[in-house]
Protein backbone atom coordinates (compact mmCIF):
# COMPACT_ATOMS: atom_id res chain seq x y z
CA UNK A 1 0.00 0.00 0.00
CA UNK A 2 1.07 3.60 -0.55
CA UNK A 3 0.44 6.59 2.23
CA UNK A 4 -1.63 9.36 1.35
CA UNK A 5 -3.56 12.30 3.22
CA UNK A 6 -7.04 10.05 2.78
CA UNK A 7 -5.36 6.69 4.10
CA UNK A 8 -3.95 3.91 2.12
CA UNK A 9 -3.68 3.08 -2.01
CA UNK A 10 -2.69 -0.42 -3.42
CA UNK A 11 0.26 0.38 -5.61
CA UNK A 12 -0.61 -2.20 -8.05
CA UNK A 13 -4.67 -1.22 -8.74
CA UNK A 14 -4.33 2.70 -7.33
CA UNK A 15 -8.24 1.28 -6.01
CA UNK A 16 -8.58 2.88 -1.85
CA UNK A 17 -7.46 0.42 0.73
CA UNK A 18 -8.67 0.36 4.29
CA UNK A 19 -5.41 -1.22 5.72
CA UNK A 20 -2.46 -3.21 4.63
CA UNK A 21 -3.85 -5.34 2.10
CA UNK A 22 -5.60 -4.86 -0.69
CA UNK A 23 -8.07 -7.65 -2.53
CA UNK A 24 -6.14 -7.88 -5.80
CA UNK A 25 -3.85 -9.81 -4.02
CA UNK A 26 -0.83 -8.74 -6.11
CA UNK A 27 -0.06 -6.74 -3.15
CA UNK A 28 3.50 -7.82 -1.73
CA UNK A 29 4.14 -7.21 2.06
CA UNK A 30 6.10 -3.81 2.54
CA UNK A 31 4.84 -0.61 2.75
CA UNK A 32 6.68 3.09 2.51
CA UNK A 33 5.51 6.60 3.15
CA UNK A 34 6.94 7.16 -0.76
CA UNK A 35 4.61 6.49 -3.06
CA UNK A 36 7.24 7.23 -5.75
CA UNK A 37 9.90 4.47 -4.05
CA UNK A 38 7.39 1.92 -2.63
CA UNK A 39 5.35 1.49 -5.93
CA UNK A 40 8.56 1.76 -8.43
CA UNK A 41 10.12 -0.92 -5.93
CA UNK A 42 7.24 -3.37 -6.59
CA UNK A 43 6.55 -2.47 -10.52
CA UNK A 44 10.06 -2.82 -11.06
CA UNK A 45 10.58 -6.38 -9.24
CA UNK A 46 7.22 -7.81 -10.99
CA UNK A 47 8.91 -6.42 -14.72
CA UNK A 48 12.06 -8.46 -13.78
CA UNK A 49 10.04 -11.46 -13.20
CA UNK A 50 8.41 -11.58 -16.34
CA UNK A 51 11.21 -10.07 -18.87
CA UNK A 52 12.08 -13.53 -20.06
CA UNK A 53 8.38 -14.80 -19.90
CA UNK A 54 7.57 -15.12 -23.80
CA UNK A 55 4.05 -16.28 -23.70
CA UNK A 56 1.43 -13.77 -24.33
CA UNK A 57 -0.79 -13.36 -20.43
CA UNK A 58 3.30 -12.93 -19.37
CA UNK A 59 3.75 -10.04 -22.19
CA UNK A 60 0.70 -8.26 -21.40
CA UNK A 61 1.42 -8.07 -17.70
CA UNK A 62 4.58 -6.96 -18.87
CA UNK A 63 3.02 -4.21 -20.80
CA UNK A 64 0.82 -3.50 -17.89
CA UNK A 65 3.88 -3.08 -15.26
CA UNK A 66 5.32 -0.40 -17.77
CA UNK A 67 2.67 1.47 -18.24
CA UNK A 68 2.06 2.23 -14.94
CA UNK A 69 5.22 2.55 -14.35
CA UNK A 70 5.66 5.32 -16.82
CA UNK A 71 2.25 7.02 -15.74
CA UNK A 72 4.05 7.14 -12.11
CA UNK A 73 7.25 8.60 -13.15
CA UNK A 74 5.20 11.13 -15.43
CA UNK A 75 3.43 12.19 -12.18
CA UNK A 76 6.36 12.77 -10.35
CA UNK A 77 8.45 14.55 -13.38
CA UNK A 78 10.66 11.97 -14.08
CA UNK A 79 9.87 12.58 -17.90
CA UNK A 80 12.84 10.59 -19.23
CA UNK A 81 12.26 7.91 -17.19
CA UNK A 82 8.34 7.74 -18.05
CA UNK A 83 9.21 8.09 -22.20
CA UNK A 84 11.42 4.83 -21.68
CA UNK A 85 8.57 2.23 -19.63
CA UNK A 86 5.62 4.22 -21.98
CA UNK A 87 7.91 3.35 -24.87
CA UNK A 88 8.46 -0.32 -23.81
CA UNK A 89 4.55 -0.92 -22.86
CA UNK A 90 3.68 0.64 -26.37
CA UNK A 91 6.02 -1.49 -28.12
CA UNK A 92 4.71 -4.67 -26.85
CA UNK A 93 0.95 -3.79 -27.02
CA UNK A 94 1.58 -2.92 -30.21
CA UNK A 95 2.25 -6.56 -31.50
CA UNK A 96 -1.11 -7.69 -30.62
CA UNK A 97 -4.39 -5.86 -32.15
CA UNK A 98 -6.09 -6.19 -28.60
CA UNK A 99 -5.78 -3.44 -26.17
CA UNK A 100 -6.40 -0.36 -27.92
CA UNK A 101 -7.74 1.60 -25.48
CA UNK A 102 -4.26 1.40 -23.43
CA UNK A 103 -2.48 1.88 -26.52
CA UNK A 104 -4.71 5.27 -26.80
CA UNK A 105 -3.68 5.82 -22.95
CA UNK A 106 -0.11 5.79 -23.76
CA UNK A 107 0.28 7.85 -26.91
CA UNK A 108 -1.89 10.29 -24.93
CA UNK A 109 0.45 10.31 -22.09
CA UNK A 110 3.16 10.30 -24.83
CA UNK A 111 1.42 13.40 -26.63
CA UNK A 112 1.46 15.52 -22.80
CA UNK A 113 5.11 14.65 -21.82
CA UNK A 114 6.53 15.90 -25.49
CA UNK A 115 4.25 18.98 -25.14
CA UNK A 116 6.14 19.87 -21.74
CA UNK A 117 9.54 19.25 -23.38
CA UNK A 118 8.36 21.76 -26.40
CA UNK A 119 8.57 18.58 -28.72
CA UNK A 120 5.63 19.98 -30.29
CA UNK A 121 5.53 18.15 -33.36
CA UNK A 122 6.01 14.85 -31.54
CA UNK A 123 2.96 15.93 -29.60
CA UNK A 124 0.82 16.67 -31.97
CA UNK A 125 1.37 12.97 -33.88
CA UNK A 126 1.32 11.09 -30.44
CA UNK A 127 -2.59 12.94 -30.11
CA UNK A 128 -3.55 12.65 -33.18
CA UNK A 129 -2.73 8.76 -32.59
CA UNK A 130 -4.36 8.67 -29.39
CA UNK A 131 -7.45 10.07 -31.07
CA UNK A 132 -7.69 8.07 -34.28
CA UNK A 133 -8.04 5.16 -31.51
CA UNK A 134 -10.62 6.70 -29.26
CA UNK A 135 -12.96 7.81 -32.14
CA UNK A 136 -13.27 3.75 -33.07
CA UNK A 137 -13.65 2.65 -29.67
CA UNK A 138 -16.43 3.27 -27.27
CA UNK A 139 -14.63 4.85 -25.06
CA UNK A 140 -15.80 7.45 -22.33
CA UNK A 141 -17.05 11.23 -23.67
CA UNK A 142 -14.26 12.47 -21.48
CA UNK A 143 -11.94 10.44 -23.06
CA UNK A 144 -12.53 11.92 -26.70
CA UNK A 145 -12.90 15.50 -25.37
CA UNK A 146 -9.29 15.23 -23.91
CA UNK A 147 -8.09 14.35 -27.42
CA UNK A 148 -9.57 16.75 -28.95
CA UNK A 149 -8.01 19.45 -26.23
CA UNK A 150 -4.58 17.74 -26.92
CA UNK A 151 -4.62 18.53 -30.60
CA UNK A 152 -6.45 22.12 -30.13
CA UNK A 153 -3.92 23.21 -27.51
CA UNK A 154 -0.80 21.93 -29.77
CA UNK A 155 -2.33 22.89 -32.92
CA UNK A 156 -2.16 26.39 -31.43
CA UNK A 157 1.01 26.82 -30.42
CA UNK A 158 2.39 25.44 -33.68
CA UNK A 159 0.51 28.64 -35.25
CA UNK A 160 -2.31 26.64 -36.64
CA UNK A 161 -5.35 28.42 -35.22
CA UNK A 162 -8.38 27.53 -37.24
CA UNK A 163 -7.78 23.78 -36.87
CA UNK A 164 -6.99 24.65 -32.77
CA UNK A 165 -10.81 26.23 -32.96
CA UNK A 166 -12.35 23.28 -33.99
CA UNK A 167 -10.86 20.85 -31.91
CA UNK A 168 -11.43 22.97 -29.11
CA UNK A 169 -15.05 23.65 -29.95
CA UNK A 170 -15.10 19.73 -30.97
CA UNK A 171 -13.85 18.85 -26.74
CA UNK A 172 -16.93 21.43 -25.65
CA UNK A 173 -19.25 19.97 -27.23
CA UNK A 174 -18.74 16.37 -26.08
CA UNK A 175 -18.73 17.30 -22.59
CA UNK A 176 -21.81 18.34 -20.13
CA UNK A 177 -21.76 21.66 -18.65
CA UNK A 178 -21.19 19.95 -15.48
CA UNK A 179 -18.16 17.57 -16.42
CA UNK A 180 -15.65 17.14 -13.73
CA UNK A 181 -12.70 17.36 -16.34
CA UNK A 182 -14.03 20.58 -17.52
CA UNK A 183 -12.08 23.13 -15.00
CA UNK A 184 -8.49 20.27 -16.24
CA UNK A 185 -9.15 21.25 -19.81
CA UNK A 186 -9.56 24.89 -19.55
CA UNK A 187 -6.58 24.67 -17.27
CA UNK A 188 -4.55 23.45 -20.16
CA UNK A 189 -5.82 26.10 -22.52
CA UNK A 190 -4.99 28.87 -19.96
CA UNK A 191 -1.54 27.90 -20.23
CA UNK A 192 -1.13 27.51 -23.73
CA UNK A 193 -3.00 30.85 -24.79
CA UNK A 194 0.07 32.46 -22.07
CA UNK A 195 2.34 31.06 -24.06
CA UNK A 196 1.89 32.87 -27.37
CA UNK A 197 -0.18 35.86 -26.21
CA UNK A 198 1.38 39.35 -26.89
CA UNK A 199 -1.35 40.99 -25.55
CA UNK A 200 -0.77 42.53 -22.07
CA UNK A 201 -4.14 42.94 -21.50
CA UNK A 202 -4.78 39.50 -22.70
CA UNK A 203 -2.35 38.32 -20.10
CA UNK A 204 -4.02 39.83 -17.32
CA UNK A 205 -6.93 38.48 -17.82
CA UNK A 206 -5.51 34.91 -18.02
CA UNK A 207 -3.70 35.99 -14.64
CA UNK A 208 -7.31 37.03 -13.12
CA UNK A 209 -8.74 33.59 -14.84
CA UNK A 210 -6.10 31.54 -12.83
CA UNK A 211 -6.99 33.34 -9.49
CA UNK A 212 -10.78 32.59 -10.05
CA UNK A 213 -9.78 29.02 -10.80
CA UNK A 214 -7.84 28.09 -7.52
CA UNK A 215 -10.16 29.79 -5.22
CA UNK A 216 -12.80 27.25 -6.95
CA UNK A 217 -10.79 24.31 -6.44
CA UNK A 218 -11.37 22.67 -3.14
CA UNK A 219 -7.80 21.40 -1.82
CA UNK A 220 -8.23 17.64 -1.33
CA UNK A 221 -5.90 14.88 -2.36
CA UNK A 222 -7.86 14.56 -5.32
CA UNK A 223 -7.29 17.88 -6.65
CA UNK A 224 -3.69 18.12 -8.24
CA UNK A 225 -1.43 21.15 -7.39
CA UNK A 226 1.10 20.61 -10.09
CA UNK A 227 -1.12 21.85 -13.32
CA UNK A 228 -2.03 25.33 -10.82
CA UNK A 229 2.05 25.90 -9.93
CA UNK A 230 2.86 25.09 -14.14
CA UNK A 231 -0.10 27.44 -15.30
CA UNK A 232 1.54 30.41 -13.10
CA UNK A 233 4.73 29.49 -14.16
CA UNK A 234 3.66 30.25 -17.52
CA UNK A 235 2.04 32.94 -17.23
CA UNK A 236 4.44 34.32 -15.12
CA UNK A 237 7.48 33.47 -18.02
CA UNK A 238 4.77 35.39 -20.55
CA UNK A 239 5.25 38.65 -18.32
CA UNK A 240 9.24 38.09 -18.93
CA UNK A 241 9.19 37.64 -22.29
CA UNK A 242 6.85 40.84 -22.70
CA UNK A 243 9.16 42.24 -20.18
CA UNK A 244 6.75 43.69 -17.89
CA UNK A 245 5.51 43.22 -14.61
CA UNK A 246 8.56 41.52 -13.77
CA UNK A 247 8.52 42.34 -9.39
CA UNK A 248 4.73 40.43 -10.00
CA UNK A 249 5.88 37.38 -12.25
CA UNK A 250 9.04 36.97 -9.70
CA UNK A 251 6.17 36.65 -6.60
CA UNK A 252 4.73 34.65 -8.50
CA UNK A 253 7.16 32.47 -9.42
CA UNK A 254 8.39 31.56 -6.03
CA UNK A 255 4.38 30.90 -5.10
CA UNK A 256 4.60 28.14 -7.71
CA UNK A 257 7.49 26.91 -6.20
CA UNK A 258 6.54 26.79 -2.66
CA UNK A 259 3.57 24.67 -3.97
CA UNK A 260 5.89 22.15 -5.93
CA UNK A 261 8.30 21.67 -2.96
CA UNK A 262 5.85 20.93 -0.42
CA UNK A 263 4.33 18.36 -3.07
CA UNK A 264 6.75 16.87 -4.68
CA UNK A 265 10.08 17.39 -2.34
CA UNK A 266 12.32 15.74 -4.96
CA UNK A 267 13.07 16.59 -7.87
CA UNK A 268 10.15 17.48 -10.82
CA UNK A 269 10.42 18.63 -14.32
CA UNK A 270 8.20 21.55 -13.22
CA UNK A 271 10.19 22.59 -10.67
CA UNK A 272 13.03 22.70 -13.07
CA UNK A 273 10.68 25.09 -15.19
CA UNK A 274 10.09 27.51 -12.41
CA UNK A 275 13.93 27.57 -11.29
CA UNK A 276 14.69 28.58 -14.74
CA UNK A 277 11.81 30.82 -15.42
CA UNK A 278 13.21 32.27 -12.03
CA UNK A 279 16.77 32.68 -12.96
CA UNK A 280 15.41 34.48 -16.19
CA UNK A 281 13.39 36.88 -14.16
CA UNK A 282 16.34 38.02 -12.18
CA UNK A 283 18.54 38.37 -15.25
CA UNK A 284 16.53 41.20 -16.60
CA UNK A 285 16.43 42.26 -13.17
CA UNK A 286 19.73 42.41 -13.59
CA UNK A 287 19.94 40.24 -10.58
CA UNK A 288 22.71 38.39 -11.72
CA UNK A 289 24.21 36.34 -8.23
CA UNK A 290 20.14 35.07 -7.98
CA UNK A 291 19.68 34.18 -11.63
CA UNK A 292 23.05 31.96 -11.72
CA UNK A 293 21.97 30.38 -8.45
CA UNK A 294 18.46 29.17 -9.64
CA UNK A 295 19.83 28.19 -13.24
CA UNK A 296 22.11 25.60 -11.47
CA UNK A 297 19.42 24.30 -9.37
CA UNK A 298 17.03 24.34 -12.73
CA UNK A 299 20.34 22.71 -14.43
CA UNK A 300 20.78 20.22 -11.16
CA UNK A 301 16.41 19.47 -12.12
CA UNK A 302 16.69 18.99 -15.91
CA UNK A 303 19.52 16.35 -15.77
CA UNK A 304 17.63 14.43 -13.17
CA UNK A 305 14.22 14.50 -15.03
CA UNK A 306 14.83 14.79 -18.95
CA UNK A 307 18.27 14.18 -19.66
CA UNK A 308 20.36 16.29 -21.60
CA UNK A 309 18.88 16.16 -25.61
CA UNK A 310 16.58 18.80 -24.66
CA UNK A 311 15.86 22.48 -25.62
CA UNK A 312 15.34 23.27 -22.14
CA UNK A 313 18.13 22.47 -21.05
CA UNK A 314 19.87 24.18 -24.08
CA UNK A 315 18.15 27.12 -22.98
CA UNK A 316 19.42 27.04 -19.31
CA UNK A 317 23.06 26.71 -20.56
CA UNK A 318 22.87 29.43 -22.78
CA UNK A 319 21.39 32.11 -20.12
CA UNK A 320 23.91 30.77 -17.29
CA UNK A 321 27.08 30.98 -19.72
CA UNK A 322 25.66 34.84 -20.74
CA UNK A 323 25.91 35.61 -17.13
CA UNK A 324 29.56 33.92 -16.51
CA UNK A 325 30.96 35.75 -19.71
CA UNK A 326 29.79 39.37 -17.61
CA UNK A 327 31.26 38.26 -14.43
CA UNK A 328 34.62 37.30 -16.62
CA UNK A 329 34.70 33.68 -15.79
CA UNK A 330 35.31 32.73 -19.44
CA UNK A 331 36.14 29.25 -19.10
CA UNK A 332 33.20 28.17 -17.38
CA UNK A 333 30.95 30.20 -19.71
CA UNK A 334 32.52 28.67 -22.85
CA UNK A 335 31.43 25.08 -21.10
CA UNK A 336 28.12 25.98 -20.55
CA UNK A 337 27.91 27.39 -25.07
CA UNK A 338 29.73 24.42 -26.04
CA UNK A 339 27.45 22.31 -24.38
CA UNK A 340 24.52 23.61 -25.29
CA UNK A 341 25.33 23.66 -29.06
CA UNK A 342 26.18 20.25 -28.38
CA UNK A 343 22.30 19.39 -27.62
CA UNK A 344 20.88 22.28 -29.89
CA UNK A 345 23.42 20.30 -33.08
CA UNK A 346 21.51 16.82 -32.17
CA UNK A 347 18.24 18.27 -32.22
CA UNK A 348 18.54 20.16 -35.33
CA UNK A 349 20.22 16.77 -37.12
CA UNK A 350 16.42 15.68 -36.50
CA UNK A 351 14.61 19.06 -37.60
CA UNK A 352 16.67 19.93 -40.49
CA UNK A 353 17.18 23.33 -42.19
CA UNK A 354 14.79 25.10 -39.98
CA UNK A 355 16.54 24.49 -36.84
CA UNK A 356 19.57 26.51 -38.44
CA UNK A 357 18.57 29.56 -37.09
CA UNK A 358 18.33 28.13 -33.56
CA UNK A 359 21.76 26.29 -34.20
CA UNK A 360 23.14 29.99 -35.74
CA UNK A 361 22.23 31.80 -32.23
CA UNK A 362 24.45 29.61 -30.23
CA UNK A 363 27.08 29.54 -32.17
CA UNK A 364 27.24 32.99 -32.12
CA UNK A 365 26.69 33.24 -28.49
CA UNK A 366 29.92 30.91 -28.38
CA UNK A 367 32.22 32.66 -30.83
CA UNK A 368 31.58 35.85 -28.78
CA UNK A 369 32.61 34.30 -25.39
CA UNK A 370 35.57 32.51 -27.90
CA UNK A 371 36.11 36.21 -28.75
CA UNK A 372 36.69 37.41 -25.17
CA UNK A 373 38.43 34.77 -24.81
CA UNK A 374 41.53 35.87 -27.48
CA UNK A 375 40.62 32.39 -29.52
CA UNK A 376 40.57 33.40 -32.59
CA UNK A 377 40.66 29.92 -34.80
CA UNK A 378 37.74 28.71 -32.30
CA UNK A 379 35.76 32.14 -33.13
CA UNK A 380 36.59 31.51 -36.45
CA UNK A 381 35.45 27.39 -36.69
CA UNK A 382 31.82 28.95 -35.27
CA UNK A 383 31.27 31.76 -37.83
CA UNK A 384 32.18 29.12 -40.52
CA UNK A 385 29.83 26.43 -39.16
CA UNK A 386 27.61 30.01 -39.35
CA UNK A 387 28.27 30.82 -42.89
CA UNK A 388 27.74 27.01 -43.81
CA UNK A 389 23.93 27.25 -41.98
CA UNK A 390 23.10 29.93 -43.63
CA UNK A 391 23.98 28.88 -47.19
CA UNK A 392 26.40 31.81 -47.72
CA UNK A 393 28.73 31.07 -50.43
CA UNK A 394 32.39 31.33 -49.42
CA UNK A 395 33.50 33.68 -52.59
CA UNK A 396 31.15 36.67 -50.38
Amino acid sequence: PMQTATGHTCAMCYNPSPGFHCQCQQQRAGFSDDELVSATRILEDKIRGLEDSLDDPSRFKLADCNMKLGLLHFKYGKLRKAEEHLRIALNILLEFSMWQEDVARIRDALGDLYHRQGKLDEAREEHAQARSIRVCLPVPAHDLAKSNNSMAIVSVEMGMIPPGSLWFKEADEMLPDDSPIRDSLMLDRLVSRARVTQDERDLHLLHQLLRLKRCGVIWTPVAEKEPFALATCELANSYIRLNIKLDVAEDMLHSALEVMNTTFPCAHFTKGRIHHCIGNVCYQKDKYDGALAALEEAEDVYRQTIGTDNIHMADNLSLAGDILMRHGRLDRAAAKFEEAVSIVRCICNKLGPQGNDLLGDRLRELALCRAFMKDVAGVAACLRECRELSGISEDL
